[in-house]
C-alpha cells in the first residue's frame, strides 16, 4: 500500500513536467481553420467531393511570408500555395528552389509540423 502511495505521488508530479506544445499562430491566430473564413469554406467544398483521397493543410514560408498549402494526392505535383487572405499565390520556375525544399519537407514528413488540418482519409501525416 505504501508504494502505491509512492508511485501516485509520483504520477501526480511528473503530470505536468511535460506541458503540451502550443500551437503556433498563422496567419495571425492560432485557429487558422476556424478564424480564416476562406479556408474553411475551401475545406468544406473539398469535403462536399464525393471522392475525398485525403487533403492536408499545411502552412509553410513561402518568400518570405506565411502561405497556406493545400496538398493532395491528385494535385500534387500543381502547389496549391494561397495567403492569409485566401489569395492564390502564383508559382514561376523560378521559384523552383522552393518547391524542391516543400518537396524534401514532404518525403521527410517534417511538413507535418506545420500541420493545420487533414481530412479523414489523409494518410499523409498519421
Amino acid at each position: 500500500m505504501k508504494h502505491v502511495f509512492y508511485v501516485a505521488v509520483l504520477l501526480a508530479l511528473c503530470s505536468g513536467c511535460h506541458a503540451p506544445t502550443p500551437q503556433p499562430e498563422v496567419c495571425g491566430t492560432p485557429n487558422p481553420m476556424d478564424e480564416l473564413a476562406w479556408l474553411n469554406a475551401r475545406r468544406e467544398t473539398w469535403l462536399a467531393q464525393e471522392a475525398d483521397p485525403g487533403l492536408t493543410i499545411c502552412w509553410v514560408d513561402f518568400k518570405g511570408q506565411t502561405a497556406i498549402w493545400l496538398y493532395s494526392p491528385i494535385f500534387s505535383s500543381f502547389p496549391n500555395l494561397y495567403t492569409c487572405s485566401g489569395e492564390l499565390i502564383e508559382v514561376t520556375p523560378d521559384d523552383q528552389e522552393a518547391m524542391d525544399r516543400f518537396s524534401r519537407m514532404l518525403q521527410n514528413k517534417t511538413i507535418c509540423h506545420h500541420l493545420i488540418w487533414a481530412s479523414p482519409n489523409a494518410s499523409f501525416c498519421k
